[in-house]
């Protein structure tokens, strides 16, 4: 793609762009909790009850100013699974979500009614009825129930800049443009069209690594789609560049999937495609991909929720077997107390695949997750990861030794406390196994955080990580100051430092760092960040800067 078409999904964006106010005035507003946060997803304690639907956007608020927003992936009948698209400050366990939609009852009386439940408007008597009980409104009259064209998303443009004061002529800037667009109900068919793309420009002054261009230009196409998500008979499907929740282990492909509810509890689906290029809109004709997938949901007593998917998925490489596994995926889920969630994927061997593991089946990815919230001051959570690099057809005959860097198994957990006095203390910690080597991975780090210190508003926060590896040590402290400038600046200010010991050798690194993440009217964001490094070695000035808009 080249440089000049990239501006054509920034036109659509920005056109789009200019239907938002009239919707924004029509949502209706809900209220949720962030429960907890895995390594793999923010969970909310709201869901399909209460008008939370699979792909929305929420928004997440802390002391009444907005801070992230999420996306929702999966979503049981009192909870949902996100991911965080967007963060300032680090989202954490208790800040607020916000979200539209309408409670499954007022969606199941709007069906049977074939119109929307009439809102309160100022100007209305609540307690004044006209014949036979049937309310009176006064003021202004009720709109149009239509919403066609419901759009959402975001656009932004950033650009990261280096300068190098090393004299070593290693500066670089990489401007670059992101968006994401969802429209609902597109034309009143009850599709949705989803588009998620970023483009970046490299700009680099030496070519300090080897295999870098000085000046290239990257694209990558996340998502081109139409769907259609929980009709009246429980059916989905989609078509286009896709990621599918419900066959993790299979990523993206350029294809089709449908999905049907056998049973109250119970979907099945199927899956099929292409493997995409994700830097271009092409097709890989060679590299299909395919699956079938069962989901089961279960909302039990006492505010229990039991979810399993079990999927089978392959691919091929130009006729020949890439991959055959079946995923597994569980969790459990108690609103306020506890959660359990478990990942794996079994590779059914065949061909080559067979001759080089020597056995029909092997465990190739292992997750588990947990976490327990006695109190609400009080949460603990454990994790332990056997996730690694697999073999694929392109990759048969590589050494696994070059796997080595991204095996991640090992053991993480952690504690976070809510103290009395504005007090937030965290611990944490892991283990990296590594049979290879002769000393393990092992990392840790320690936070506490002060909010109104020194004065009301203000945050302090104390940080110190640290680390030992095979070859060397490391410490990190930092310290910050968090306040609001102007009445309205949010404001981060760092302090901290790079040790490092290898050998005998001891490196030490200074830096500052600024930071402000502003929302303007709920619409438009600023994102910018300063660093500096102070040591002769590191010595740079670096720069990022974001321009937004949520719609």
């Amino acid at each position: 793609m080249s440089a000049s078409k990239l501006w054509i999904p920034i036109l659509i964006l920005t056109v789009l762009c200019l239907n938002t106010q009239a919707l924004a005035q029509e949502a209706v507003w809900r209220r949720a909790e962030v429960k907890y946060i895995s390594p793999e997803a923010v969970y909310i304690n709201a869901g399909k009850a209460e008008g939370i639907r699979l792909n929305d956007s929420l928004r997440v608020y802390r002391d009444g100013r907005m801070i992230g927003l999420l996306l929702v992936r999966h979503v049981a009948t009192h909870s949902a699974a996100c991911e965080i698209v967007r963060q300032g400050p680090n989202i954490r366990a208790g800040d607020q979500v916000r979200f539209q939609g309408l409670p499954m009852k007022a969606r199941d009386q709007q069906k049977r009614t074939g119109r929307k439940s009439p809102k309160m408007h100022r100007g209305m008597n609540a307690n004044r009825t006209g014949p036979k009980g049937a309310r009176v409104e006064r003021g202004r009259s009720r709109k149009s129930t239509s919403r066609h064209n419901q759009v959402s998303g975001y656009l932004s443009l950033d650009v990261n800049v280096s300068y190098d004061l090393t004299g070593k002529g290693l500066a670089y800037w990489y401007p670059g443009v992101s968006g994401k667009l969802e429209i609902k109900n597109v034309f009143g068919s009850g599709l949705t069209l989803r588009y998620r793309q970023r483009s970046r420009h490299y700009r680099r002054s030496n070519n300090f690594v080897s295999g870098l261009m000085l000046n290239e230009w990257t694209h990558r196409f996340y998502e081109l789609a139409l769907t259609m998500n929980g009709n009246d008979h429980g059916n989905e499907f989609a078509i286009g560049r896709i990621l599918v929740p419900s066959v993790r282990g299979i990523g993206y492909l350029d294809g089709g999937y449908y999905s049907m509810k056998l049973l109250p509890d119970v979907s099945v689906g199927v899956v099929a495609g292409l493997q995409p290029e994700i830097h271009h809109i092409q097709l890989q004709t060679r590299s299909p991909k395919y699956g079938f997938f069962v989901n089961y949901e279960r909302r039990h007593s006492q505010g229990m929720s039991w979810q399993t998917a079990v999927a089978f998925s392959g691919s091929m490489q130009k006729g020949v077997i890439d991959r055959d596994f079946v995923y597994v995926q569980n969790q459990l889920w108690a609103s306020g107390l506890f959660s359990i969630y478990q990942s794996v994927e079994i590779d059914i061997n065949r061909g080559w695949r067979r001759t080089a593991e020597g056995r029909k089946l092997s465990l190739s990815n292992l997750h588990m997750y947990a976490n327990v919230q006695p109190i609400r001051m009080l949460n603990v959570f454990v994790s332990y990861d056997a996730r690694r690099q697999t073999h694929n057809y392109n990759t048969r005959t590589t050494p696994d030794s070059l796997f080595d860097g991204d095996t991640r198994q090992g053991v993480f957990g952690g504690v976070n406390v809510t103290l009395p006095w504005n007090l937030f203390v965290s611990v944490d910690g892991g283990i990296r196994f590594h049979p290879n080597y002769a000393r393990n991975h092992i990392f840790g780090s320690f936070l506490v955080r002060a909010r109104h210190i020194p004065f009301r508003g203000d945050m302090l926060t104390l940080r110190v990580s640290a680390f030992q590896t095979q070859l060397n040590m490391g410490l990190r402290p930092s310290i910050t100051y968090g306040f609001t400038a102007l009445k309205k600046l949010p404001l981060h200010v760092t302090l901290g430092s790079y040790l490092y010991k290898t050998g005998d050798v001891i490196s030490t690194y200074l830096y500052t760092q600024l930071r402000a993440f502003v929302y303007l009217s709920r619409l438009y964001f600023v994102n910018v960040s300063l660093h500096r490094y102070w040591n002769d070695r590191l010595k740079s000035m670096q720069m990022y800067l974001e321009l937004g808009r949520n719609f």
